[in-house]
């Protein structure tokens, strides 16, 4: 069977006997999910007091089951999410290299003021 990925169009020939009566899949190029349902319809129950038919083997029966997502391996070149810990010590190293930047600009006004005279504007706006 012929499936298009809704999303982005991407298309890929899946067995009939791996969709089953519906199964999820996820486009190998937009991530995106969604239920592909056969083209034709499902075969009818058979009713209660009909005779039942023969059961299917072990492996014919995994295959059909529907099966719960894997959550995906971040993509190659994606950013973990950062939290507790590494995000406090991100936020530490960011002020104290903003504090570094202003207490440099502050002691070495004088050799600033030489080699940049438009700074003098700024240093006399905080004297």
């Amino acid at each position: 069977m012929r499936v298009l990925c809704p999303a982005c169009d991407a298309q890929y020939d899946v067995p009939d006997r791996l969709i089953g009566s519906g199964r999820r899949l996820r486009c190998a190029r937009c991530d995106h999910d969604w239920m592909v349902r056969p083209t034709t319809p499902a075969p009818v129950a058979p009713e209660p007091d009909a005779a039942p038919g023969p059961a299917l083997p072990a492996a014919e029966a995994g295959e059909l089951a529907p099966q719960r997502l894997a959550p995906r391996p971040p993509a190659a070149g994606s950013r973990a999410p950062v939290g507790g810990l590494g995000l406090w010590l991100a936020w530490l190293a960011s002020v104290g290299a903003v504090l570094l930047a202003v207490v440099g600009l502050w002691l070495f006004r004088a050799e600033l003021a030489v080699a940049w005279p438009p700074i003098q504007r700024l240093y006399g706006l905080l004297a």
